[in-house]
């Protein structure tokens, strides 16, 4: 997954799934990453979704006050 963003506080992905009976349950968050004033791009690799996951769910947070904003989200499957 990728993501541009501007921040003035540290930001990870953070990820969660959903469950046959439509609950989300959270998954897994990348390492923190400094704030950047000007836009930057953030990559992941995930580990493989877990079994019985119907949908998934991300994002961007910030990890301490401030403000982040965020544009070109991306998602692909790498394979096996």
């Amino acid at each position: 997954m990728k993501a541009w963003f501007k921040s003035t506080a540290p930001t990870q992905f953070e990820l969660y799934y959903r469950v046959g009976n439509g609950y989300w349950k959270y998954w897994t968050a990348s390492p923190l990453v400094l704030a950047a004033a000007n836009w930057t791009q953030i990559t992941r690799t995930t580990p493989p979704l877990p079994a019985g996951a119907s949908g998934i769910s991300w994002g961007l947070n910030i990890q301490a006050n401030g403000t982040i904003t965020t544009d070109d989200y991306e998602m692909y499957d790498v394979g096996p």
